[in-house]
């Protein structure tokens, strides 16, 4: 019987032994250089605007643009499980007040905006005020609730009063979701459309920032930044240049990196065996540890009077199964996790055993209960106990749409497969990325969706807002797209963000997620970290970024030996 790999960080870790580690070992030695074009894929980002989005696609490139309060760096004290700390950015120092509802940053001096004009405090009260606290997917879920104002006291002093102590407020405070613009060029403009968002090549004024890369040009096919010789950090960064160039799909970005027409690539699993033979290639998942997920399929879970109930109430005589929690349970039997990260992850993933991802510290439990292996019969007896018995002539007990993107195809034959087994019949609904956004975050026009959002730093900035009911109205994408509300469950939440002591808090969210585990809101499927590829014959400095690096590469990347500019 062959041994299966325990996860994708034992395959990447088998690779990179065969991925040109010689050459890296040479690289790794020589100080960094200055100059060099570190060649991207990438999907198109949209706007340019780290405030208004959470997005993949738009955080590699907006976190060589921006900056936040803080930057993440990460402890691991086993393997790649992370404990996440908070690093001085924009902000050189903080303090709490011994109630823990003050805290005040304390400014860079010196630092300036991409046109020359000075940061200062007021820069980041309109930042959170006008923009992350209305707009942000995760960030916006502080307002009022938790912050209560932002304040400038002096140039270089800004000053956060909570309504509540918040454990987790200074990892909310990175680019990623607490990025800083511009007042002086946004001021008096609705963030969301602003021409410095740069949204197309139509309909483009260069973003400005103060991060270590400034705009250079869009175009229909790449986004071009160039060095910031006036970052604040002496001596970085490194490369010259950085050339985002947008391709359709991991399968055709791996191409390009095959033929060097790129340096760095986030493949798919599938694409990973690609890669094993690639001269000068390092496969690692170093550095991406906060991008660690579970991959979830999500019912929508709304009754059939709601507005946003799902098309299967007209199916089944206005009774939406997804409504009932012994159903969902049924379903989360009928699910075979193993097959799902066999075919759409080559079987380098983990099942997942519960709501939060392994990679968590020290907040996951790993003996969350209950446990969903495949029963296929306890599945049918389930459903047919819960009043949705088989068709005598289909065999179908009911009828339900499953809408994914692209990238998703594979497991979603998979599921159509197994749910046929349980008597559910799946209709396959294949959108665009944004369709499917838009059709299950903003519009909830759907039965059955999936998600793979990440679990950044804390359970209260990744978990909260999938399951929390505040996080249903008003709608915003990567949010409660299952329309569940379980006001206990939000009380542990909220006990959770309170409480100082790190021990206290993990048990909190242990219960948290035996709660999730026993409801099923989300049917919790794979959890996986995924892995990026870059040439290490010419480039290094990837792993000492971040536990985000795919979002701050910049700053701490070099060239082994400096590359020419590409031509266009």
């Amino acid at each position: 019987m062959p041994v299966r790999p325990a996860g994708l960080a034992a395959a990447i870790a088998a690779m990179a032994l065969t991925a040109g580690m010689v050459l890296a070992d040479i690289a790794q030695a020589q100080a960094p250089t200055r100059g060099g074009t570190l060649r991207v894929a990438a999907g198109d980002p949209g706007a340019i605007n780290p405030t208004l989005t959470s997005s993949g696609m738009t955080h590699p490139v907006t976190g060589q643009i921006f900056n936040g309060l803080i930057r993440l760096v990460c402890t691991q004290p086993a393997g790649k499980r992370c404990n996440y700390e908070a690093a001085p950015d924009l902000a050189e120092s903080w303090t709490i007040s011994p109630d823990r509802k003050t805290y005040v940053f304390n400014l860079r001096r010196g630092v300036t905006w991409h046109d020359g004009q000075p940061f200062t405090s007021e820069d980041v009260v309109y930042s959170f005020e006008e923009a992350l606290l209305k707009y942000h997917p995760r960030t916006r879920t502080l307002n009022g609730r938790v912050i209560q104002d932002v304040s400038a006291a002096g140039p270089d002093r800004v000053v956060f009063t909570l309504n509540q102590p918040y454990a987790p407020l200074l990892l909310f405070l990175d680019e990623d979701n607490g990025a800083i613009l511009p007042k002086h060029l946004f001021e008096g403009s609705d963030p969301r459309t602003n021409p410095r968002n740069c949204p197309s090549v139509e309909n483009c004024q260069p973003p400005v920032g103060t991060g270590p890369f400034k705009f250079g040009s869009r175009q229909a096919d790449r986004i071009d930044l160039v060095r910031n010789d006036d970052y604040y950090e002496p001596g970085r960064p490194y490369l010259d240049a950085i050339s985002f160039r947008f391709f359709s799909g991991s399968a055709t970005a791996v191409t390009a990196f095959e033929q060097e027409e790129v340096d760095l690539v986030n493949p798919d699993a599938q694409d990973i065996d690609r890669l094993r033979d690639e001269r000068g290639a390092t496969i690692t998942e170093e550095g991406r540890e906060g991008f660690a997920r579970v991959v979830r399929f999500i019912p929508n879970v709304r009754p059939c009077a709601d507005p946003n109930a799902p098309p299967v109430c007209g199916r089944t005589g206005g009774r939406n199964p997804f409504a009932d929690k012994d159903v969902r349970k049924a379903i989360a039997y009928g699910i075979d996790k193993e097959e799902i990260d066999r075919v759409q992850y080559g079987g380098l993933a983990d099942p997942a055993t519960g709501p939060l991802t392994r990679y968590l510290e020290p907040f996951y439990n790993p003996n969350t209960q209950p446990q969903y292996s495949r029963d296929v019969a306890r599945a049918n007896q389930m459903l047919t106990d819960a009043g949705f018995p088989r068709d005598t002539n289909t065999g179908v007990r009911f009828q339900i749409a499953f809408i994914y993107d692209p990238g998703f195809a594979k497991a979603a034959l998979a599921l159509k497969r197994q749910l046929a087994e349980v008597g559910i019949e799946v209709v396959l609904d294949e959108k665009s990325f944004g369709q499917w956004v838009r059709q299950l975050y903003i519009e909830r026009d759907f039965d059955l969706g999936y998600s793979n959002i990440t679990d950044p730093a804390d359970p209260e900035i990744g978990l909260r807002r999938t399951v929390i009911c505040d996080s249903i109205n008003p709608p915003a994408p990567f949010t409660n797209g299952a329309g569940y509300c379980n006001p206990d469950l939000d009380e542990l939440f909220n006990r959770a963000a309170q409480e100082p002591d790190e021990q206290a808090r993990a048990q909190l969210y242990f219960e948290i997620q035996d709660v999730l585990a026993d409801e099923q809101p989300n049917f919790y499927a794979i959890d996986v970290i995924g892995p990026y590829a870059y040439y290490a014959n010419r480039f290094r400095g990837f792993e000492d970024a971040s536990p985000k690096t795919p979002y701050y590469f910049g700053r701490t990347v070099y060239a082994v030996q400096p590359q020419p500019q590409p031509q266009p």
